[in-house]
């Protein structure tokens, strides 16, 4: 099953994929699909969401699979789509966050408080010095 695979042995008999077959893909390549997918993130938990991502694509379009390269072949250049995918909206994500908070008004040092503050040090000390 691993190197060619035949459209007619996933077509159920409703026209789509059939489930024991999805099973046994599944089976056998997720704990691949998910290193893999580590690879690229190098976190286990979004390497293992990844994986269920890539795996809902392979459901819906094994139909499509040409056999043009092994399935393990095809399976790992989605996953690696997908963590590209998953990359490009972190690092998105990332830069709106930065623009965020480095467009925030920062905290003014000389409030009135602070000069108080700063004022009545500065008397204590004076003042400790002459003593």
């Amino acid at each position: 099953m691993e190197g060619n695979l035949k459209k007619e042995c996933f077509e159920s008999e409703h026209g789509g994929l059939g489930l024991e077959y999805f099973e046994e893909i599944l089976q056998k390549n997720e704990k691949a699909v998910v290193q893999f997918a580590y690879t690229y993130v190098k976190d286990w938990p979004v390497a293992e969401d990844i994986s269920q991502e890539v795996f809902i694509k392979v459901y819906r379009n094994i139909l499509s699979f040409d056999n043009r390269s092994k399935l393990k072949t095809w399976l790992f250049s989605i996953t690696a789509n997908e963590c590209k995918d998953y990359l490009r909206k972190t690092q998105r994500r990332t830069k709106w966050w930065n623009h965020i908070v480095q467009g925030s008004p920062k905290q003014d040092k000389n409030t009135p408080e602070t000069i108080l503050l700063q004022n009545e040090e500065i008397t204590m000390k004076t003042f400790l010095q002459k003593k």
